[in-house]
């Protein structure tokens, strides 16, 4: 009831409620890719995945744009976020739409274009633009002791809406597999992605131009020299609507040069918030550890459960282990509020990290298909949960225009050590994807890693609930 009582005092603010829309159709779309892409890449006749091809896959998805990402992260705190987003969703439409056709001219025998990859490169790193941008919104759309509640609820819709995109990918792999071709299959999913995307761009165009933020707006900038901290070159966004004379056009070593020092400011910003930067290490550590796991299921679920061939009971019974973690990640909603409650953020954030790891040593280190499912759905838990309380604490700790260019770190860091998990998986692990040391080697990892969160952050109790509903805003 208080939960619900809670998603109603949220659901209050129409800002917040078209933020929602935007986010369960963007990210439907963002899964229906993924899935596409891991269908398309390890699922199809011709290949026989090893750990190097997820971390391929997943490197492709991932790491690129983690190399430009501070270059672009200052447009989100520089232009309204709300036109970022609508611009980023136009572009997925077109580039998914191309994918599809890419896919579709592609016989099943015939090496992957290389155009299909870097087309799902970009469409994936505009994801990553996106998602930072609407996260660094989401403050600007309640009041300040709801963004615990909204934390929750919104990194929520990302597995709900991947599990939703496995349904829909596999009903299209299993109609069209058999009755047209795979390829044919996996241009349906492309093309349906793109729709979504287009449904993303309808819900945005009804959000006002600075409902997202940023609520301050930098003074243009007409040389290097003229480049200062970000700290002291915003002026109101109210007096950005006032007719000022014409600025010279900045050049690229000065769009550059802005770029980067504002990247710098947002980084120093951080290191003054040392608990966000524990959250951020705390998130990294649970998303390395994801990766281990996902990357031995995958091999386990098609090179030791399933014959080479089987490639349609495959893709269900992994499905199976993938649904029941994403519902893991979509029940944090529900138990991250109610955990932190009872014992505030920081002790919360200790128990599912500490959770985390025993769940990983018994059951999920008795390597049967059972044990697996029921471990991947508390491990969702736990790794959701420690991302809701990392939002929380972005949201309360760091300043609105720094908040872009952070959420987009925020992001670099789940990526890095998502694609560093699979390779640690990939180096360890056999092609086989069972092996008990690497199942308890990533146990006592996680329990390592809540030691040191423990140590870390004993001198910052207090701070950590800042922004949570028990905390009155000042």
């Amino acid at each position: 009831m208080e939960l619900l009582r809670s998603l109603r005092a949220l659901l209050r603010h129409r800002a917040f409620r078209r933020l929602l829309g935007v986010r369960v159709a963007t990210q439907l779309g963002d899964g229906l890719v993924q899935v596409g892409m891991l269908a398309y890449a390890l699922f199809s006749p011709q290949h026989q995945p090893n750990g190097w091809a997820i971390v391929t896959v997943l490197a492709i998805n991932y790491l690129p744009f983690s190399f430009i990402a501070p270059f672009v992260a200052p447009l989100l705190d520089r232009w309204p976020r709300q036109r970022s987003a609508i611009c980023t969703d136009i572009v997925r439409t077109l580039l998914c739409a191309v994918v599809a056709w890419q896919v579709l001219d592609t016989s099943d025998s015939a090496a992957e274009p290389v155009a299909v990859y870097v087309l799902l490169l970009l469409v994936m790193s505009l994801n990553r633009f996106v998602l930072a941008g609407l996260a660094a919104g989401l403050a600007d759309t309640v009041d300040e002791n709801e963004y615990l509640h909204a934390s929750s609820l919104m990194p929520v819709i990302g597995p709900i809406t991947l599990v939703m995109a496995g349904i829909v990918a596999g009903v299209i792999r299993v109609v069209f597999d058999t009755a047209l071709s795979t390829n044919t299959a996996d241009a349906i999913i492309f093309g349906t992605a793109a729709l979504t995307f287009a449904v993303s761009v309808a819900l945005l165009a009804r959000i006002g131009r600075y409902e997202l933020g940023p609520t301050t707006q930098p003074v243009p900038l007409t040389s290097p020299a003229d480049v200062p901290p970000l700290e002291a070159a915003h002026i109101p966004v109210e007096a950005a609507h006032t007719p000022v004379p014409p600025q010279p056009s900045p050049s690229f070593r000065q769009l550059l040069a802005h770029a980067w020092v504002g990247a710098m400011a947002a980084l120093h910003h951080l290191k003054s918030r040392p608990i966000v930067v524990q959250g951020l290490s705390a998130v990294a550590l649970e998303r390395t550890g994801y990766g281990v796991l996902m990357t031995v299921t995958i091999l386990a679920y098609r090179n030791t459960f399933h014959q080479a061939d089987d490639l349609s009971d495959a893709i269900a019974d992994m499905g199976v282990w993938f649904i029941a973690s994403g519902v893991g990640f979509a029940l944090s909603g529900v138990a991250a509020p109610i955990i932190a409650a009872r014992l505030r953020v920081r002790n919360a954030m200790l128990a599912v990290l500490a959770c985390s790891a025993l769940v990983q040593a018994l059951p999920g280190s008795v390597l049967v298909r059972p044990t697996l499912v029921i471990a991947a759905l508390l491990n969702g838990v736990c790794v959701q949960s420690v991302k809701v309380y990392t939002d929380t604490l972005t949201q309360a700790h760091i300043s609105d225009e720094y908040r872009g260019r952070v959420f987009m770190l925020y992001d670099i860091i789940n990526n890095v050590a998502l694609v560093l998990g699979a390779l640690l998986a990939a180096i360890f692990a056999p092609t086989t994807g069972l092996s008990l040391p690497v199942y308890l080697g990533l146990a006592a990892f996680l329990l390592l890693g809540t030691a040191w969160f423990g140590h870390a952050s004993a001198a910052y109790r207090a701070d950590f609930d800042k922004g949570s509903p028990w905390v009155t805003k000042p």
